[in-house]
């Protein structure tokens, strides 16, 4: 939230004419991340201008012009109406008269995020991504007088790219729960990565516990299983070893702020009269017992940790989304609710499509019974990173919703793989860091200020595509979501080859200006190239996932985009070896995926490939009709039927998964089950059973023609 006064009744010459008047002065108690903030300041005012701002630890006698950074005495005692009880960690104030310059805010990372808003708003520095950042030429540095307070919208933020999570990046973008930030770099609000998601087994774990123990374990079907299931949350003795459990991690681990107490990322919850008469006593709920261990490890904290900052998240997420009735939440626990498939929707804002009235509804629900909650959010497309994704505007519109009703901070996660590269990575971990500081942020703000930056002479033309793109999402039938695919909707093929062609052309002409001007051509102008390029790089991906097209003539089988294709496959994996791309969806690697792509884009015999089809179409129809034939009473897979049966055929399950995907043999339903998709039965009758190719006269020499000249019984006739 920001409080403001501004006027430009005198206006405050920092550096005039290549000189300056101004010491940054530090207390002598400055904390790391107040140094660090104070030697960023005068480092980058140095490299725009050219002048060096010396830096002085002082506590009196302070220089007649002065930057006063931090928590400095000297505003506190002079700066009353600077409350920094209410900046607490990470807001900072803004103060500049005539001989003072205030940057005020806490040791921790206040400072810290108050010197690169100065950098941004005062030096329209720009830190785009770790590799970029602009730093205009400024001869003079002139400031209005400005009286102004600012707070973050939401109190935690991060956005999972792993690419992007570099420690001396992130505190750019104000992000507070990066676990790789030193104390210099302002820490972190750290949530355990050994144990931050999915860890009933690591709380009370089945190989420990299982043979002597069985019934601390769900059961199922009446069956007490120790794979693949979740805990008995009733049963004393669990909640006794989840919170020994949970206590002896922060033993080994104090800087922790929070440990996950968190369901296993499967269903097959306990199902014994004890659990069910717990959901029964708080509205019937699965939710419930969950809570219920929760408070139970919150209360243990309480007395452990009186003086500290120590919770529990758990997730409120597939079977648990639902909220108790009547159950108090302990105020050491943090409630995650996180919008899983069916209850999310990518291309409308939340509460706006019926995909997610009823999501909203318990979001609500839970941010009225509990102190502290957050959301995870799924930003990309899992199975396919690189596919255009026009959700933008959607999470814009939802960082303000959940603002408004009380979130207290929004983890988005995208690609938390090493070697992936997803669509317009950059730009939307810029726009989500800039909107989860500042959900009042202008929209058209934040994407022209990132396209005009990050493109440089490609601007123009990234922005018509941005704009078009996220038009894409808006009509009624589209369903964008974290598994959607080209099965969404909004990608056709006429869209993705014009946006081809044109980047095409753009980058042809940057790479002549890099060849023309090779001394004068800046670091710079190669990154936009490089930036450029990313795109073009997307929307190859698309290209090569569409469905193809197929001619045969004279013992050869080709695509019948042959010569593009293969010009677009090449360019394909270039890119993919540039910027070290090793996986292309959830745990598939680029080498498989380049492979088939290779064939595909071959002109083959088909007579070489008759030896092959048989036993390959024998596997996939085999595959198929065992899935077909084992298919539950809504038509869709049972529970590990399909990964069991890929392996039986020989296949690699998560490869196999990205295909099916990405022919759409399968599709996602809002009546199936939240793990369950069904199979698309008229889709893979139309695949197993494909249109045959006909050779038509264009696609043969005249010479053909002249050696059947005469030759009788023609009963077919070349169209």
């Amino acid at each position: 939230m920001n409080k403001e006064v501004h006027s430009m009744s005198q206006k405050i010459e920092l550096i005039k004419n290549k000189t300056t008047n101004f010491t940054i002065v530090l207390s002598d108690k400055a904390s790391p991340s107040q140094k660090y903030a104070a030697s960023e300041l005068s480092r980058y005012i140095e490299e725009s201008t050219g002048v060096k701002i010396n830096i002085a630890n002082l506590i009196e006698d302070l220089p007649k012009k002065s930057i006063i950074l931090g928590d400095h005495p000297y505003i506190t005692k002079n700066y009353p109406q600077i409350d920094f009880e209410n900046l607490e960690n990470e807001g900072y104030y803004f103060k500049f008269t005539e001989h003072r310059i205030i940057i005020a805010g806490s040791k921790i990372r206040g400072t810290l995020y108050g010197v690169y808003s100065f950098l941004e708003e005062f030096l329209n520095i720009r830190f785009y991504d770790p590799e970029y950042t602009i730093i205009p030429a400024n001869e003079d540095i002139i400031l209005p007088e400005i009286s102004e307070e600012r707070t973050p919208s939401l109190k935690y933020r991060i956005v999972t790219y792993l690419n992007l999570l570099d420690p001396e990046f992130t505190p750019t973008q104000k992000c507070n729960m990066n676990p790789f930030a030193e104390e210099e770099l302002g820490g972190c609000y750290l949530l355990s990565t050994a144990h931050l998601t999915h860890t009933f087994y690591q709380l009370v774990n089945p190989k420990k516990y299982f043979k002597t123990h069985p019934e601390y374990f769900a059961l199922v079907n009446g069956e007490r299983i120790s794979n693949m299931g979740q805990l008995c949350l009733s049963n004393p003795e669990v909640i006794k070893i989840a919170t020994e459990s949970v206590l002896r991690w922060f033993k080994e681990d104090p800087r922790v702020m929070s440990m996950g107490v968190i369901q296993n990322d499967v269903n097959n919850y306990c199902e014994c009269a004890e659990c069910k008469k717990l959901e029964q006593k708080y509205g019937g709920v699965h939710s419930a017992p969950i809570v219920n261990l929760c408070n139970q490890i919150g209360e243990r904290l309480a007395n452990e940790y009186p003086d500290q900052e120590k919770y529990i998240h758990t997730i409120a997420y597939t079977y648990s989304l639902e909220p108790p009735e009547d159950l108090e939440i302990h105020p050491r626990v943090i409630i995650v609710a996180c919008d899983m498939y069916p209850d999310c929707a990518d291309d409308k804002p939340i509460g706006t499509d019926s995909r997610t009235k009823k999501y909203l509804e318990y979001v609500r629900e839970w941010a009225r019974l509990a102190d502290h909650m957050m959301i995870w959010h799924y930003a990309v497309d899992f199975v396919h990173p690189l596919l255009p994704f026009p959700n933008f505007k959607s999470l814009y519109e939802n960082a303000k919703i959940y603002q408004e009703i009380g979130i207290e901070g929004i983890l988005y996660q995208a690609t938390t793989q090493l070697g992936v590269y997803g669509e317009f990575e950059e730009f939307r971990n810029w726009f989500c860091y800039k909107v989860l500081w500042n959900t009042n942020v202008e929209y058209r703000e934040l994407v022209k200020d990132f396209i005009y930056g990050y493109y440089g002479t490609a601007a123009d033309l990234i922005y018509e595509y941005f704009n078009n793109l996220q038009k894409l999402a808006k009509p009624k039938e589209v369903r964008m979501h974290l598994y959607s695919g080209l099965e969404a909707g909004y990608l056709k093929k006429p869209f993705v080859l014009n946006y081809q062609k044109k980047i095409e052309g753009v980058m042809k002409k940057l790479e002549t200006e890099i060849d023309n001007n090779t001394e004068k051509v800046t670091e710079q102008t190669r990154l936009v190239l490089d930036h450029v390029e990313k795109v073009l790089f997307s929307l190859d991906y698309t290209y090569l996932i569409f469905p193809v097209e197929y001619e045969v003539a004279l013992g050869k089988i080709k695509p019948k985009d042959f010569n593009y294709r293969k010009k677009v496959l090449k360019r394909f994996q270039s890119c993919v070896k540039k910027y070290r791309v090793g996986v292309l969806s959830e745990n598939v690697g680029a080498k498989a995926f380049l492979e088939r792509q290779k064939l595909i884009c071959g002109e083959n015999s088909i007579l070489a490939i008759a030896e092959l089809a048989p036993t390959i179409m024998g596997i996939l129809n085999s595959l198929l009709k065992k899935v077909m034939n084992n298919l539950d009473d809504k038509q869709g897979f049972r529970p590990n039927d399909y990964i069991t049966s890929a392996l039986k055929a020989g296949f690699h399950p998560l490869e196999l998964n990205s295909w099916m995907n990405e022919k759409q043999l399968v599709s996602w339903t809002r009546d199936a089950d939240i793990w369950t998709r069904k199979l698309n039965e008229e889709r893979v009758k139309s695949y197993v059973n494909p249109e045959i190719p006909h050779t038509t006269r264009k696609q043969l020499p005249s010479a053909v023609f002249g050696m059947i000249k005469g030759v009788p019984n023609q009963t077919e006739k070349f169209e």
